[in-house]
């Protein structure tokens, strides 16, 4: 070799030593696996071969005996026959898993087996130095565990363990006791398993002295049964009664002796009386000179874990009618017919009944007595028993008298502003109860159902009302019920005619409250000189002098605002005539005034500065004293519209638009 070959050769040798060193043909299984015979077993297996370096194309797990019989092949043509059909891999023999399955077990599988393994493309290796064997036991006897004291009610657990060999066919168990089942199963050393059922139940005093029994049945059919330790469950005191002579007379001494079963045994005893007021502490009760007013009384026994009473103790002494009482149907209709029945506790029995009403007037005499056409106002009425030693009478009774609705009637805020909601609630008077609640209008129309009902953005329009309450027995309507709805004013039509100087205006207001109507002309605030009123509207007239008067404006105000409309006024002949020689002379004025100033400026052959003064004028206006408004709306009109109703409805000019001229006029109100 040459100088550098024999380096390579080293570090080529070295490399193959670590990779041998790293991964060789080892393979991991338990020396013998425990199994039952008819059951199966898993035989844990894993495997281990140097690094191919390349591709394998292939593995074949291959189980023999030790004399080289193969049990398991994937080829089953090669499998001894005895084997056939009971052996399999369960492990992914590519992630270098081999456990192997038999099922079921037989005596003749004892062993010894070993692994063998073929890699396509590679190698194949047979691990004889790793067999294993299989030893045959009985059937493993299970193990209960519970806790042996328990409290009655309580959440109680109890476990059964066995162990086994069959993973994929567990055992089953079978509880002699009821409750919630839950299955376990954790993986042991060499083959083995752990199955364990868990039961919860909750003990009762049934099960005091009683154990538990765990049966487990193998794959193949052995059972094998485990039975717990007795169980001690405490249970609170039960059947808790008390001895007395029933049979006593008035004056006597009675002794009351309190017995019950409990797990501890009951450790202390009250009694008590039926109000649950405590009378005596201890398991026999003294009592001295008994009267007719002896009640029903009871005795409560108590252990650590908690108590229990007995029935109401009666005692049997002659006295007078107590505990009177009337049976009767309590539910009933209006107008119906009841029979009611005394009835009482007596010594010697009562042998006469009077039936009286509240005010103390006797109604009737006898056990029974029917009462005819009961209606709501049928009042409470006692019946009185009576015997040799006395008499009593019964509580009241009250009968529950079924009736349809009456006084329906609707609550709500009677006084309301157009555009708010309104909650009207209906109520009435009914057994039982109203159960629907319809409301309708005028016509009748269905609006809503429900006790309560939202009109919402409610208007000057919003009609009638009435609501229907309705239960089983029948319904009933309230009165109509009209919202007084209150809103702003709104001039709904205005209108002028003047004879010589003489002005007559009619101004229709719709409002509510009703408004109070100005008429202004020039800086006059004038009232009307008629006024009537239909419903929402209100018509004011004015007849006075226009005097110098273009325009006339009406004025409208309630607590909701205000409005105002302004109508031109026609202008007489005389006046007209006036106008115009008046502007005829403003123009001649004018046109001298430039021929002048032309003259001028070729006089003096320049541009000469005039100053030009200018001049104010101030139009005062009188002040006018009117009530203040919150808010100013004022309409103007051509006196060709002034007949046409709807008069600011088509055209902008008429629209509710604040101007400077209103503004003017309210600054001094």
């Amino acid at each position: 070799m040459g100088v550098f070959k024999w380096p390579l050769f080293f570090v080529f040798l070295w490399f193959k030593v670590v990779q041998t060193e790293a991964s060789t043909w080892t393979a991991t299984v338990p020396s013998s696996v425990q199994g039952i015979d008819g059951s199966c077993v898993v035989i844990p297996c894993s495997y281990n071969y140097p690094e191919p370096g390349k591709q394998i194309t292939g593995y074949t797990g291959i189980w023999h005996t030790k004399t080289d019989d193969v049990i398991y092949h994937k080829d089953k043509n090669q499998i001894k026959q005895e084997y056939k059909g009971r052996t399999e891999l369960v492990g992914d023999i590519t992630q270098k898993n081999c456990s192997l399955k038999i099922d079921p077990l037989r005596q003749s599988d004892r062993g010894h087996f070993y692994f063998r393994i073929e890699l396509g493309g590679y190698n194949r290796y047979s691990y004889r130095n790793n067999e294993v064997s299989i030893t045959f036991i009985s059937a493993p006897q299970p193990t209960v565990s519970v806790k042996e004291e328990v409290v009655e009610g309580q959440n109680v657990s109890a476990s059964c363990s066995v162990s086994h060999s069959c993973p994929s066919s567990p055992p089953g168990f079978t509880w002699t006791h009821s409750g919630e089942k839950r299955f376990q199963s954790q993986q042991l050393t060499d083959g083995q398993w752990k199955a364990t059922s868990v039961l919860t139940f909750h003990p009762t005093k049934a099960d005091h002295n009683k154990s538990l029994s765990c049966t487990v049945r193998y794959k193949g059919g052995l059972e094998r049964e485990q039975v717990s330790n007795v169980l001690k469950v405490k249970y609170a005191p039960v059947n808790v009664k008390v001895d007395y002579k029933s049979h006593v007379k008035e004056g006597e001494t009675v002794q009351l002796k309190c017995s019950s079963e409990a797990n501890p045994p009951a450790n202390s005893y009250l009694w008590k009386n039926e109000e649950g007021a405590q009378l005596h502490q201890g398991q026999s009760y003294k009592l001295i000179n008994v009267s007719r007013h002896t009640g029903a009384l009871y005795c409560t026994a108590i252990n650590t874990v908690g108590e229990s009473k007995s029935s109401p103790v009666q005692l049997n002494v002659s006295y007078a009618p107590v505990n009177v009482k009337v049976d009767y149907k309590s539910h009933v209709k209006e107008g119906e017919t009841v029979q009611l029945k005394c009835s009482s506790e007596a010594n010697p029995p009562a042998n006469s009944y009077l039936w009286h009403n509240e005010e103390g007037a006797r109604l009737h005499q006898g056990q029974s007595y029917k009462l005819i056409n009961v209606s709501r106002h049928t009042g409470a009425l006692y019946c009185t028993a009576i015997n040799t030693v006395g008499e009593s009478k019964s509580s009241p009774v009250q009968l529950n008298v079924s009736y349809a609705p009456v006084n329906v009637k609707v609550d709500y805020k009677s006084h309301v502003k157009e555009g708010e909601t309104v909650q009207l609630k209906c109520s009435s008077e009914a057994n039982p109860p109203a159960n629907s609640y319809v409301w309708h209008n005028e016509e009748g129309d269905r609006l809503h159902q429900g006790q309560s009902y939202k009109l919402i953005n409610v208007s000057r329009h919003t009609g009638v009302r009435y609501c229907t309450a309705i239960n089983t027995v029948g319904e009933s309507k309230s009165s109509p019920v009209q919202l007084n709805v209150s809103f702003a004013p709104e001039i709904k039509k205005i209108s002028c005619s003047s004879e010589d100087d003489v002005v007559k205006c009619v101004c229709i207001v719709e409002s509510s409250p009703p408004s109070m109507v100005h008429f202004v002309l020039s800086d006059r605030v004038l009232s009307s000189t008629k006024t009537e009123t239909h419903g929402f509207n209100t018509t004011e007239t004015l007849h006075t002098k226009s005097g110098s008067s273009e325009f006339v404006q009406c004025l409208a105000m309630n607590t909701l605002g205000n409005v105002s409309l302004t109508l031109p006024l026609a202008v007489n002949g005389k006046m007209q005539n006036l106008y115009i020689f008046i502007a005829i002379g403003a123009g001649i004025g004018l046109v001298i005034l430039l021929i002048v100033l032309g003259v001028v400026r070729k006089c003096r052959g320049r541009i000469s500065t005039v100053a030009t003064s200018q001049t104010s004028a101030t139009k005062r206006e009188k002040a006018v004293e009117l009530p203040h408004y919150a808010t100013t709306k004022s309409m103007e009109m051509d006196h060709d519209d002034v007949h046409s109703p709807g008069i600011y409805s088509n055209d902008h000019i008429y629209g509710n638009t604040e101007t400077d001229w209103d503004e003017a006029i309210y600054a001094n109100m």
